[in-house]
This record gives C-alpha cells, sequence and structure tokens, in this order.
C-alpha cells in the first residue's frame, strides 16, 4: 500500500468492519462513507443527506454522487415492475442516482450531463454513468470486498493491496476528471428573486430606489400591467423583474459585447438598483 494511503485504508476499514456487523444500519455506513471518501478527495467535502424533490441523496463530491445500502441487493436499479413507483424506485440505490441527476440537471443537454455514481453496502461497490434524462444507469464495473472474493482473488495472484488501490484509484480519478456541470438554471437562479426582494425591502424610502421603482410603475402601468394604485404584490413584483433584466443585460453583454443593452452602464435602467445595492452591502459586509 503506498504511504499516502494509509488513511484511506484505515477508513476503508472501518467501513468494512461497520458493514460486517449484523446490527449496523444505513447510517453508519454512510458515515464511514463519507470518511473514505473525503480522505480520497483532497480538494473536496463530501455533501451529506442532499434535499431533493425526489428524496435525498446520501453523498454528493464534486460531480460525483453515492448511494449506500446495507444490503447489496438493494444497489441496482428498481426492477421494471417498481419503476414507476417514486417509493419502490427509492429502495434501490442505482434508481435513486437516476432520479437525483433528473430531478437536479433536467435542464442540461450536453456531453457533460452524464454523471459519476457509486453505489455500495460497503463491501460490494457498482460504479454508474448516469444519464441526464434516463431510466436506468449503465453499469461501468463491480468490485466485491468481501473476504471470499478475495481470497478468490488471491488464488489469482491479486491481492488485497492490489484490489484495494485498484477501487481507490477509480475513485480518485473519478473526483478529479472533471468539474461539475452547471446546475439548471431554475436551481442557479431560485434564491435571487427572494434576495431581490429582501433587498428592496431595506431599500423603501431611499430617493433613488423610490426613483426607479417610480419609473418602473411607469413603464408596466402603460404596458397595462399594473393598475392604478399600488397592491402588496408590487414590491415583490419589481424586484423579480428587476433581477431578470440584469441577469439578461449580463448574458447580452457576455454574447454581444458590453453595452449592448442600453440603459446600464448610465443607471437610467429601472433595474439599474439591483448592482448598486448588492455592491453596497458587499461593501458593508466588508
Amino acid at each position: 500500500m503506498q504511504p499516502h494511503r494509509t488513511e484511506p485504508e484505515r477508513r476503508l476499514n472501518a467501513l468494512l468492519d461497520t458493514a460486517a456487523r449484523t446490527d449496523s444500519t444505513e447510517d453508519d455506513i454512510k458515515r464511514r462513507l463519507a470518511n473514505l471518501i473525503e480522505s480520497l478527495a483532497d480538494d473536496h467535502t463530501a455533501r451529506q443527506e442532499v434535499q431533493t424533490s425526489t428524496g435525498v441523496i446520501d453523498i454528493l463530491v464534486g460531480n460525483v454522487i453515492i448511494e449506500a445500502k446495507t444490503s447489496a441487493e438493494y444497489l441496482g436499479p428498481a426492477p421494471s415492475w417498481a419503476r414507476r413507483d417514486a417509493g419502490s424506485r427509492r429502495l434501490y440505490a442505482a434508481s435513486q442516482l437516476q432520479d437525483y441527476v433528473n430531478e437536479r440537471y433536467h435542464g442540461i443537454r450536453s456531453d457533460a450531463s452524464v454523471f459519476d455514481g457509486y453505489t455500495t453496502n460497503g463491501t460490494t461497490w457498482h460504479r454508474w454513468a448516469v444519464t441526464v434524462g434516463g431510466e436506468v444507469p449503465d453499469l461501468v464495473w463491480t468490485k466485491d470486498l468481501t473476504q471470499a472474493s478475495l481470497d478468490s482473488a488471491a488464488q489469482s495472484g491479486i491481492d488485497r493491496a492490489t484490489v484495494i488501490n485498484d477501487l481507490f484509484d477509480d475513485i480518485t480519478n473519478t473526483l478529479s476528471s472533471r468539474s461539475p456541470p452547471p446546475d439548471d438554471l431554475q436551481h442557479l437562479l431560485s434564491d435571487l428573486p427572494d434576495a431581490a426582494y429582501q433587498r428592496a425591502r431595506q431599500m423603501l424610502g431611499q430617493p433613488d430606489f423610490e426613483t426607479k421603482r417610480n419609473l418602473w410603475r411607469d413603464l408596466m402601468r402603460g404596458a397595462f400591467v399594473l393598475t392604478p394604485g399600488e397592491t402588496e404584490g408590487d414590491l415583490r413584483l419589481f424586484a423579480t423583474h428587476s433581477i431578470l433584466v440584469e441577469i439578461a443585460r449580463t448574458v447580452a453583454d457576455d454574447v454581444l459585447g458590453a453595452g449592448a443593452f442600453p440603459g446600464e452602464r448610465n443607471g437610467t435602467s429601472f433595474s439599474s438598483w439591483i448592482n448598486a445595492s448588492f455592491a453596497d452591502q458587499a461593501i458593508d459586509d466588508d
């Protein structure tokens, strides 16, 4: 075993010991598994219990997703009869990988939309290629660290250290192979409207801000979007409209060149309060 692999090997042994116990729970295995992964990923932190609309992913490290079960029987995808039932799919680790990728990254359609996933009970390991929009991930390989499998490998001249190093090499290479692809815009931008609204509430009454808001009101009433008077939702609509305009402005600048979207540099756009306000906030935070 290479010297720098001493700590990962210690953590793997702890995982194998935990997996061998009859009273071990899935949480016990996940905790040991996260410790092992972090020892192999120098610049990554293993995020545990990542919530999604389809359930919870056990471990997320960069672009690698990992699901743990106590039994090897449930490391693969759900059988065909259970794939249409969300509750049944969650019993099977590979289907959880697929559901997570489909839910989180459904807006991506490119070569970057294939994710690396592992399912394991500590002793049996499967690696999967998980394609966005797919139904069942593709099995890449299986590695078996049960004592019976290690004894069989030894009879062929492959010692335990070689088997473990192969596993460690694959995990390490996978973690460093490429950066995570971008999130679907829904996830990247989901917090921005509320952040803009909260900032707008803080700026109520400030002259420059109120000037921008009055300009927006005039534009919206001229377009028959707003009725005379003011409703409770107007401020939130103003904040959301402002952040969307600034996103569009940024994209236009990147594609067409700075200044392609008028009103930004001289601050005449109703949405220009966004950049100024968040810049002020950053200064205050410093």
